[in-house]
């Protein structure tokens, strides 16, 4: 197995593991998960997007194992909802400054903390689209009416909910970059110690 095959197996083990931990200990706020975050990273740190993929479905679902299940669809929208950040984690790389200065890091930044909003926005419209859409089929309980006038009303009742799930997204996602710039920028410190202690011939 190669190296970097190895590598990205156990960020992945390491990622989930740490993101199942969170998730019992969290049980109790509602909506406040670090799924969203670590595959935000997951898509970011991992050049393998089926890798970057089991970050957020392995932390679901053997959370869920404890945590217990529910609806089947809703489920789904949820599984596939917490997987989308990792798409935005692929395009902040991709998209991100390759240059090593301070508006270069504020920039990735600056995308970090949008994607981490634009993850929390499509959860939102996603898993509470299954809602309704679930209780229209009558797989759930008869929440809300099967039209447009039950959609708007489940996405209302959702909007308190919605502050928690932004509020955690955003603070995981904050610890998560934040502690792993901090990392790389602890290793590269000596490396630079070395180099300017190398005299110029």
């Amino acid at each position: 197995m190669k190296k970097e095959t190895v590598e990205q197996l156990l960020l992945v083990l390491l990622l989930v593991s740490l993101g199942v931990s969170l998730r019992w200990m969290l049980v109790g706020y509602p909506n406040v998960a670090p799924t969203a975050a670590l595959a935000l990273f997951a898509g970011y740190k991992l050049s393998n997007v089926r890798w970057a993929l089991l970050v957020p479905i392995g932390i679901t679902t053997f959370s869920d194992l404890v945590i217990g299940a529910y609806s089947w669809p809703v489920m789904l929208a949820v599984y596939a909802g917490l997987s989308l950040p990792v798409f935005l984690g692929i395009a902040v790389r991709r998209f991100q400054p390759q240059l090593n200065s301070w508006l270069a890091k504020l920039s990735t930044g600056l995308m970090v903390g949008g994607a981490s909003i634009a993850g929390a926005v499509l959860f939102f419209l996603v898993s509470n689209f299954a809602v309704w859409t679930a209780t229209a089929a009558g797989l759930g309980l008869p929440m809300y009416e099967p039209n447009l006038a039950g959609l708007v009303e489940c996405y209302v009742a959702a909007l308190p909910f919605f502050r928690y799930t932004l509020t955690g997204d955003l603070v995981f996602c904050g610890a998560i970059f934040g502690t792993y710039a901090l990392g790389c920028m602890l290793l590269a410190a000596p490396q630079k110690e070395t180099a300017a202690a190398i005299p110029a011939e």
